[in-house]
C-alpha cells in the first residue's frame, strides 16, 4: 500500500509493493507534474523537501492520494498529512460558506452589530456593515480610506471572535509607524492598556514563550520575512487572528519576501484580515498576494501568471470583480460626512539673492533641456533636475548640500555666475518661504493652536527648530529620529508624537511626510479631544500619495463634528511650486475619485526617488512647458 509520511523537513511517498506503481513511467510523470522529486530506489520511496510551503504540501497530498484513488488503491496518511488535507478540505467548505455571507452582508440594507461587552467603544454607523462582514466571512479584507478606521473595525471582529473562544491573540504585522496607533486604539476600544509585545530580533530567539501572556502582538514586515519559519510555530502554538496592516507593502506579485512570508503564515492563522486604503496603488497585480493570503487554499485570483495575463487581456480586473467581491468592503471617503478642510494658498516672494539664484538655475535648466542635451531623456537626469529646482524655490542653501532625502550629491556651481552665492547663501539671508512658515506658526500658538508644519527637506527642518523657532522648543520628526522606544529610550518619533497631542499647552510639530504620513494619527489627544486642526506646507514635491497621507494625518475620523481642518501652502512665487501645486491638484482630483471607487488604480509613487519613468516624464514635461512660459 502507498503511504504518505513526514520525515523531519521531507514529505515521503513509500511505494512497498511494485503493483502499487502501476507504470513507473506513469509515476515519474505524475510526480514530475506536481513537484520536483528524489527517488531512493532501494527504500522504494519518493522525497518531497519543500513542505515548508503548507498550501503546495496540500496540494501534493490532495494530487497523490487522487492519483491513487483512480488506479483503486487506497494511500494511507500519516497525522501530518491527514491534518493538512483536513485543513484544506475545511477552507473549501468554509468558502462557500463565506461567500453567500459576505454577500448576504454587503446587499443588506441595514445590519445590526452586537459586541461583547469588554468592547467600549461606540461604532460609526458606516463601520457596522464593515464589523458585521469581518465577523462573518472570518478571512476578509478592509479597504475603507486612511482616517475611516481599519483598526477599530478589525478590533471589533476580534472581540467577537475572542468571546467565542476562536481566537485569543491578534498578530498584525505593518509598518513600524503603526505599531503606537495599534496600541493606542485598543485602549480606545476596550478601556484598558493591551499586555503588547512589539517583535525584534532578541524576542524571536524564544517568541512562542515571550507571547504566552500577551494579547496584541507587533511584527514590521522586515522580521516577518527574517523569522517566518519561527513565526508558524508562534500561529501553531496559539489561536491567532493575523492582520496584515497597510497591506498595499505586500503588492509583489511573486518573488518578493515580504509577500512570499505572508503566503507562508497564512494556512497557519485562525482568522486572517488585510488591511489597506490604497489596495492597488500601481496596477491590478498589487491585489494577488493580498487576497490569496486571505483564502491561500482556494487561490481566490488563480495562480499568479495566469492572473497576471487575465487582467492584461482585460485591461484590469474585468469580471474578476465578482469574484472578489463577496471577500472586501470598503467605506469611502463621503461616508465620513467630515467637515471639508479649508486650503490657504500663500504666495510668497523670494528674498533678492534667493531670487538670484533661483532663475538663474531655472535659465540652465531650461537651456540644458532645449540645446537637445541627450542627458535630458534620463530618468535620474530629470529627476535631480526637478530636486534641484525644488530645493532652490525652498531654501538655496540646500545645493550645495549632500540630500541624504533624495541621494543627490552637492550641485556643481561651475560655469553658473551665482556660485559663489550659493556657497555662502546662509551668510546673506534667511529664505523667505521659512521666515513665513515661522511667523503662521507663532500666531496659531498665541491663539492657543497646536500646529504641524511639514517640510521635504532635513536641513530645512533644522534651521527651523534651532534658528527661527528655537525659543518654542518645536518637536521634530524626521529620517534621523529614532521611531520607538526600543531604539531610543529618550530620544524616538513615537515619544514626541504622544508629547505633541497629549500636552495640554500649544506646540509645534515639524516633520517630513517621508518619516510621518503614514499610519499616525495627529488629531486627538488620548483623551479623544481635538487637539490639532492646522497644518503648515513649506514645501511640497510630486508625490501625491505621500502628500495626500499627510494631509489624513488630522483629517480623520474622530475629529469633532465643528472642528474645521486648515492647510496653509506656501508657494515661492515665480518657482516650480506653482508647477507642483497644478500636478497635485490634478492627481488629487484623481484620487479623490478612486477612494469613492472600489477598485481604481490610484498611481502612488512611494517617492520622487523611485517615481515611475511615465508619472516622472509627465511631471518634467509640467516642468519644462512652465519654464518655457516664464523665460
Amino acid at each position: 500500500m502507498p503511504s504518505l509520511s513526514k520525515v523531519g523537513n521531507k514529505l515521503i511517498l513509500s511505494v512497498t509493493d511494485s503493483a502499487d506503481l502501476g507504470s513507473s513511467l506513469e509515476v515519474k510523470m505524475f510526480l514530475s507534474s506536481i513537484l520536483e522529486y528524489t527517488f531512493d530506489d532501494d527504500a522504494k520511496s519518493y522525497f518531497f523537501s519543500d513542505i515548508d510551503d503548507t498550501v503546495k504540501t496540500a496540494r501534493v497530498i490532495q494530487d497523490t492520494v487522487n492519483f491513487f484513488n483512480k488506479r483503486g488503491k487506497t494511500c494511507s496518511l500519516d497525522s501530518f498529512s491527514t491534518n493538512i488535507l483536513n485543513d484544506s478540505t475545511k477552507s473549501a467548505n468554509d468558502f462557500v460558506e463565506a461567500t453567500m455571507k459576505g454577500l448576504r452582508v454587503k446587499n443588506a440594507a441595514q445590519v445590526s452589530v452586537t459586541l461583547p461587552s469588554d468592547f467600549k467603544r461606540s461604532l460609526m454607523d458606516y463601520q457596522k456593515k464593515s464589523v458585521e462582514h469581518l465577523a462573518e466571512v472570518g478571512y476578509a479584507a478592509n479597504f475603507s480610506i486612511p482616517g475611516s478606521g481599519k483598526t477599530t473595525i478589525a478590533y471589533a471582529a476580534y472581540s467577537i471572535w475572542k468571546d467565542s473562544g476562536i481566537v485569543d491573540k491578534i498578530f498584525a504585522v505593518g509598518p513600524r509607524s503603526s505599531f503606537m496607533p495599534w496600541e493606542e486604539e485598543f485602549i480606545e476600544c476596550f478601556g484598558r492598556r493591551p499586555q503588547s509585545l512589539r517583535l525584534n530580533g532578541v524576542i524571536m530567539q524564544d517568541v512562542v514563550t515571550a507571547a504566552k501572556d500577551k494579547e496584541l502582538i507587533l511584527s514590521t514586515y522586515q522580521l516577518m520575512s527574517n523569522y517566518t519559519d519561527v513565526l508558524i510555530d508562534l500561529l501553531g502554538k496559539y489561536k491567532v487572528m493575523l492582520v496584515i496592516d497597510e497591506s498595499h507593502h505586500v503588492k509583489r506579485l511573486s518573488g518578493g519576501l515580504w509577500s512570499s512570508s505572508v503566503l507562508k503564515l497564512a494556512p497557519h492563522a485562525k482568522k486572517r484580515v488585510i488591511l489597506t486604503g490604497t489596495p492597488m496603488p500601481q496596477s491590478p497585480n498589487d491585489l494577488w498576494t493580498q487576497l490569496t493570503f486571505l483564502w491561500p487554499y482556494k487561490n481566490l485570483l488563480g495562480e499568479s501568471l495566469a492572473y497576471k495575463r487575465q487582467v492584461a487581456q482585460q485591461n484590469g480586473l474585468g469580471n474578476l470583480i465578482n469574484r472578489i467581491n463577496p471577500f472586501y468592503t470598503r467605506i469611502k471617503k463621503q461616508d465620513l460626512a467630515l467637515k471639508e478642510p479649508v486650503f490657504e494658498k500663500k504666495i510668497v516672494p523670494l528674498k533678492k539673492y534667493q531670487r538670484i539664484i533661483y532663475d538663474t538655475i531655472a535659465a540652465r535648466t531650461l537651456q540644458e533641456i532645449e540645446s537637445l542635451d541627450e542627458r535630458a531623456k534620463l530618468h535620474i537626469w530629470r529627476r535631480n533636475k526637478i530636486i534641484r529646482l525644488l530645493q532652490a524655490a525652498s531654501n538655496p542653501s540646500l545645493l550645495n548640500e549632500f540630500s541624504e532625502e533624495y541621494r543627490v550629491p552637492p550641485m556643481s556651481g561651475e560655469g553658473l555666475p551665482v556660485s559663489n552665492l550659493i556657497e555662502h547663501y546662509s551668510d546673506y539671508e534667511v529664505p523667505s518661504k521659512l521666515v513665513e512658515a515661522a511667523q503662521i506658526a507663532r500666531q496659531l500658538l498665541e491663539s492657543g493652536n497646536k500646529v504641524i508644519i511639514w517640510n521635504s527637506f532635513i536641513h530645512n527642518i533644522d534651521t527651523l527648530e534651532k534658528v527661527l523657532l528655537d525659543d518654542l522648543a518645536p518637536l521634530v520628526i524626521c529620517g534621523d529620529v529614532p521611531k520607538d522606544e526600543d531604539e531610543d529610550e529618550e530620544i524616538n518619533r513615537e515619544k514626541r508624537i504622544r508629547e505633541f497631542k497629549n500636552d495640554p499647552h500649544p506646540r509645534v510639530l515639524i516633520a517630513n511626510p517621508s518619516s510621518c504620513a503614514e499610519s499616525v494619527s495627529l488629531h486627538k489627544n488620548e483623551k479623544g479631544e481635538t487637539v490639532c486642526k492646522n497644518a503648515i506646507y513649506v514645501d511640497r514635491t510630486f508625490d501625491a500619495g505621500q502628500y495626500m497621507q499627510s494631509l489624513d494625518r488630522i483629517h480623520r475620523i474622530g475629529l469633532d463634528p465643528d472642528t474645521e481642518v486648515k492647510y496653509i501652502i506656501l508657494l515661492g512665487e515665480g518657482t516650480i511650486d506653482e508647477v507642483v501645486e497644478q500636478r497635485l491638484n490634478d492627481k488629487i482630483h484623481t484620487m479623490f475619485d478612486a477612494l469613492n471607487d472600489d477598485f481604481s488604480i490610484l498611481n502612488l509613487e512611494n517617492s520622487i526617488s523611485n517615481v515611475s519613468d511615465q508619472q516622472l516624464d509627465k511631471d518634467f514635461e509640467a516642468v519644462y512647458a512652465y519654464l518655457r512660459k516664464k523665460k
